[in-house]
């Protein structure tokens, strides 16, 4: 039996309550969770909401001597684990991977010219990242009530890189990324792990949630198959009994809630719930439990129940998290490839099954720079003449629609233009270094490499591993300089590193000290202080170099690294030499005529339309000031075609230059802040006075004419950013949170620097709004009208005709038992009923009343509610299938055995809600004297005060209702319901 198996779990929590005090413990695994982040960052890839690249330079050594330039360092998924975490904590370990870039060092000495270190692109399979230890969080949704338990990559504390050549660089390299990743957007930096819905109001739903890490057993040791292995615990309360209680602290005997069994060669179990015992009977696990449902995950994830369910002392419930029926993965879902291969791309729904989509390919950097992809998923890359970089980033994404969704994911692809790469690719060294240098080979496939043995004039090799190893200088050589070419050979492809070892100081400065260029660009190169008689050119290596300084490369390119010599010789003797390292790239590399000061790729040069319009016929411009409400606007951005190498070409403008669209309000020019991640809108009681959404929510747009709540609800699918000739569309939805007019305008930014849409003169440089006041909220707008639903068989519809007693009709009196649905509905003057959108409760969710106050008194009411939200998330209305009580309603009624039906008579509409009446002949007379000191017995402390609710509308406009019995002294006041606004 393992330390972890379900044996010794349940034997460990027979032993008595491992609760604490709290209503539910849930567990999931780390594998699972990592899961969640990769699906939530290959969804984010279509809308270009990953860490944007990173591109900077830093200085390190003594006295700064040392110049380190990144460019466009591409940052990978988040990975945890959990080899540090613990129980006092809610501490994690991440990591991610550098996927893509370049690193380039320069020695930068007082004494010497400035002199390259090491020059080489990145690949994935060379094993750079960043690691930091994170503290979780939670956001709490306004609007949905769902606590989001999230991390925070700007938030991450010792982060630390072996990017870099010696510790003293990496330790400046790494502070430049958590800035980086710190500018980053909160939607592009924040991943949710989990998310708790709190909206419910059944005694089994949480009020409340809490965090920790653990470790799983053994899994700190690393040499442990599970070494980093753990879960991320949630303590719930719950609704029944909305306290706090105790953590359990590290050492303290908690158990590992997810057990370790087998099932056909993988874990059995994911995730788990513990359910206190102490509620346990009250539970029919014939139903749905309401706890595990109320768990829900990102990236269309669910905690599936596996049927298991074990009481040792509390109730465990064990399962797994799975996709949901909105699923959509494509495979593979990650992938680094030679520019020469395709590779087939298929798309799977929850189940695995193949689903028939819709492909499309991206380049998020540069649009024009991607390939093809057929219908049926087969990508091929761009010829390699086109590709203008060593590595291109590209999306692949699949769109799919079934019924009124549509299911959009992505992949991440690689193509890079050698199938090997090593690093370092040049690495400049003295002679005599004992310092071994590491090389390390990338390859797109798992080929089996074969490492040169060199002349010991050239060095020695030591092969540490099938892609790993160490290659030590020669201790001396005649001449100053000598390239040392490493060749390393795989099966289909060759990786070359390049040595250059320097036996003398280098004291002459050439201008530049490197230069990376196409295989046929010259390069024109400088010294100064020395008369052009003096200088002796010479180049080590491949191509030419004249009199002058200006370099060609060869025709024929054999080898990607040429050193370019300079010496100033006075009468015959070399006085000082310097050096300049030229990095030959086989791919096409042309001159731009367009853009002088650009020697890379071709790109856009103008704006041909800048414009913001509101959308809608007639235009709509106008939503309530509740913060809610939202005015949709359309921003296009067009550019002019370019001629390039005689060719006209139709360049948009890229995802990236595009994820730094934002809107800013003309009047102080102050930049729109976009809505905090996990809300629908701006927050009540927040200082700020608009913001705006990529998003649509669910609040219905602002309409001065009557509205239905039959309506169909406005839930069109999000608008995915896509490239069309050179024309891209993006919709933006602006929220107002004070009356009045304001006027907004779009600004970017590109390669060109910053573009307004006012510096245009053309219709649509701007857009006006309104934030129109809230209706006045009046007691005559709410219709509560009573319906009987059931009665029992002993009473009368009316009373016998000609009694004196009872001259009208009585539905209360001679029936001992009833149910009726009071329905709330609010209707402005000359308008249809609007739909309610949120519900919640400042307290108790069921009022009691009894006849008198009578100690043998029988006849009681009570109150329970079923609510269906409108418009809900992506147009599902998840209709009630029960009425809900009050979590003290649920301990009363196992207590006094009160008759108490809790399933629905009809079908709640959408933004429908009912609450419901039930009065009873056999629910016994309770004070709460009767509790003995027992506080979870107060049932009239906790469920005398009037009902107080706060709804939010279909428009975004807060309701805040009173409900409660008439006055107690009027008789038969148990038998209706008032309605106050507050």
């Amino acid at each position: 039996m393992s330390n972890n198996s379900l044996e010794s779990l349940l034997e460990q929590m027979s032993a008595g309550s491992i609760c604490r005090g709290w209503g539910a413990i849930a567990a999931v695994g780390r594998s699972q969770l990592n899961r969640l982040l990769e699906e939530q960052y290959l969804a984010r890839l279509g809308e270009y909401r990953t860490v944007a690249p990173l591109s900077g330079e830093v200085l390190a050594g003594d006295n700064d001597h040392l110049s380190v330039t990144l460019d466009s360092i591409v940052l990978g998924k988040p990975v945890l684990s959990f080899e540090k975490a613990s129980l006092n904590s809610s501490l994690i370990n991440l990591s991610m991977d550098i996927v893509g870039g370049t690193y380039t060092s320069m020695s930068l000495p007082v004494t010497a010219a400035p002199t390259l270190m090491t020059h080489f692109s990145i690949r994935q399979e060379h094993g750079y990242k960043v690691e930091m230890q994170l503290k979780l969080d939670e956001l709490l949704g306004e609007v949905d009530r769902m606590s989001r338990v999230t991390l925070d990559l700007a938030s991450g504390e010792n982060l630390t890189t072996n990017l870099g050549d010696m510790p003293g660089v990496q330790a400046v390299i790494a502070p430049l990324i958590k800035t980086h990743l710190a500018r980053q957007g909160k939607d592009r930096r924040l991943f949710e792990l989990s998310l708790l819905d709190l909206s419910g109001t059944h005694g089994f739903t949480p009020a409340g949630v809490y965090f920790r890490t653990q470790r799983a057993p053994g899994a700190g040791d690393p040499s442990a198959a599970n070494y980093g292995d753990g879960c991320l615990l949630l303590f719930i309360r719950l609704k029944i009994r909305d306290e706090a209680d105790l953590f359990p602290g590290e050492g303290s005997g908690f158990p590992y809630l997810i057990p370790d069994d087998p099932e056909q060669g993988k874990a059995k179990f994911t995730a788990s719930m513990v359910l206190n015992g102490q509620w346990a009977d009250l539970v029919n696990l014939d139903d749905r439990l309401d706890i595990p449902s109320s768990l829900r995950f990102s990236a269309n994830n669910t905690f599936k129940q596996s049927g298991e369910f074990y009481r040792p002392h509390d109730l465990l419930v064990l399962g797994n998290v799975v996709p949901t029926e909105d699923h959509l993965r494509i495979e593979p879902g990650f992938v680094s490839l030679d520019g020469t291969k395709p590779v087939n791309f298929t798309a799977r729904d929850h189940n695995g099954n193949t689903v028939n989509v819709a492909w499309s390919v991206s380049n998020p950097v540069h649009p024009q720079v991607v390939g093809e992809i057929t219908s049926s998923g087969r990508y091929t890359p761009l010829e390699k003449s086109k590709m203008y970089q060593a590595q291109v980033p590209l999306v692949v994404t699949a769109r799919y629609t079934k019924g009124d969704r549509e299911y959009v994911n992505s992949s991440s692809v690689l193509s890079v233009y050698e199938g090997m790469g090593c690093s370092p690719h040049i690495y400049v060294t003295g002679v005599g270094q004992a310092q071994p240098i590491a090389l390390t080979v990338a390859t797109t496939g798992n080929e089996v490499l074969e490492w040169p043995k060199l002349d010991p004039a050239d060095g020695a090799i030591r092969v540490v591993d099938n892609n790993h190893a160490l290659y030590t200088p020669p201790t001396t050589q005649a001449e100053s300089l000598a390239l040392r070419k490493i060749k390393i050979q795989g099966e289909e492809a060759t990786a070359e590193a390049t040595v250059v070892t320097v036996s003398r100081v280098q004291t002459l400065a050439v201008t530049p000290p490197f230069v990376s260029i196409g295989h046929s660009a010259p390069v024109q190169l400088t010294v100064e202080g020395f008369s052009p008689q003096l200088r002796q050119w010479s180049v080590i290596g491949e191509g030419t170099v004249t009199g002058d300084g200006l370099f060609t490369p060869p025709e024929g390119v054999t080898s990607l690294v040429s050193v370019v010599k300079c010496d100033i010789v006075f009468e015959n003797e070399v006085i000082r030499s310097g050096f300049s390292i030229i990095h030959l790239q086989e791919r096409q590399q042309p001159s731009a005529p367009e853009y002088p000061e650009e020697t890379d790729e071709p790109r856009w040069d103008k704006l041909a339309h800048f414009t913001i319009t509101t959308l809608g016929e007639p235009k709509n411009d106008s939503c309530y000031h509740n913060g809610f409400q939202q005015i949709p606007v359309l921003i296009t951005i067009e550019t002019h075609p370019i001629t390039y190498n005689g060719e006209t070409l139709d360049i948009p403008v890229s995802d990236l230059e595009l994820s730094t669209l934002q809107l800013v309000n003309s009047e102080g020019n102050i930049i729109v802040k976009p809505v905090e991640v996990g809300q629908e809108g701006i927050e009540y009681g927040s200082e700020t006075k608009w913001a705006v959404s990529k998003t649509k929510n669910r609040f219905r747009e602002y309409s001065a004419m009557p509205l239905a709540t039959s309506a169909a609800p406005e839930m069109a699918a999000p608008d995915l950013i896509t490239p069309s000739d050179r024309t891209r569309t993006v919709r933006f939805y602006i929220h107002l949170a004070e009356a009045g007019s304001r006027t907004f305008f779009a600004r970017f930014q590109s390669h060109r620097g910053f573009h307004n849409s006012i510096d245009t003169a053309e219709v649509g440089r701007e857009v006006t709004v309104q934030g129109v006041r809230i209706p006045v909220l009046v007691r005559e707008h709410y219709h509560f009208e009573r319906q009987r639903v059931w009665a029992d068989d002993g009473g009368y519809d009316d009373a016998e005709p000609g009694n004196p007693y009872y001259p009208l009709p009585d539905v209360f009196t001679f029936y001992r038992q009833t149910v009726d649905y009071w329905n709330v509905y609010y209707k402005r003057a000359g308008q249809y009923a609007i739909g309610f959108a949120t519900l919640s409760f400042e307290s108790n969710t069921t009022i009691l009343q009894w006849e008198s106050e009578l100690l043998e008194e029988e006849f009681g009411s009570y109150t329970g509610h079923a609510f269906n939200p409108a418009r809900y998330a992506h147009g599902d209305t998840p209709a009630p299938k029960r009425l809900e009580f009050d979590g003290g309603f649920m301990l009363f009624r196992e207590e006094t055995k009160a008759w108490a039906p809790s399933s629905l008579k009809q079908e709640v509409s959408p933004g429908q809600l009912i609450i419901s009446l039930h009065r009873t002949d056999d629910m016994n007379y309770w004070y709460d004297d009767m509790a003995n000191g027992n506080k979870y017995k107060f049932y009239r402390r906790m469920m005398d005060d009037p009902l107080r609710i706060t709804l939010m509308d279909e428009e975004g406009n807060r309701h805040k209702l009173k409900i409660e019995f008439k006055n107690k002294s009027l008789p038969r006041s148990r038998n209706e319901l008032i309605l106050t606004p507050l």
